[in-house]
Formats: C-alpha cells, structure tokens, sequence
C-alpha cells in the first residue's frame, strides 16, 4: 500500500472508530448513515478505499440517500467490520 493508501486508511479507521464510540455510548447514526457505514464496510471488504471514503462522505455531508437494498447494519456486525478494517488495511503494513 503506498503512503497515501495508507493515510486514508487510518483516517478513514479513525472516523469509524468515533462512529463506533459513539454508538456503543447510545447514539446511534440515522438509518441512512448506517446505511452508508454499510456500504462502506462493503467497499473496504472488496478493497476500494476510494468507494470507502466516498460512502462515509455520503454519510456526513447527508447530501444523498443510500440505495434501497442495503439492509439492516448492527452494532456487532459493524465491530466485526471494523476489526477485519483495521487487519486488512492498518495491522499487516
């Protein structure tokens, strides 16, 4: 991964990271925003941090509504997200 690769990585894990927090202390993101970490896990599964980024912009700026088909995204399955994230993209570099 080159140096920017991987400083989008970590930034990208950091804002995660507060999403997470933020969560497990009883705020949860709007139904769209999970929507959009969803979608956002998506892309970092298939190693898109561009598509990555671009959904968490989505999530943020409010300035698009995620598509239909996303599903339901929950707490648990966003920390095993986060956990496969951090392996991938910060621990094995």
């Amino acid at each position: 991964m080159t140096n920017d690769g991987r400083s989008l990585a970590q930034t990208l894990h950091f804002w995660f990271r507060i999403q997470g927090q933020n969560w497990e202390d009883g705020f949860p993101p709007s139904p769209e925003e999970t929507c959009w970490i969803s979608l956002a896990m998506v892309a970092a599964r298939q190693g898109s941090l561009g598509r990555t980024q671009e959904c968490i912009l989505h999530a943020i700026l409010q300035d698009r509504d995620p598509p239909p088909e996303t599903g339901d995204y929950s707490l648990a399955s966003f920390r095993r997200d986060l956990s496969a994230f951090q392996t991938r993209y910060l621990d094995s570099h």
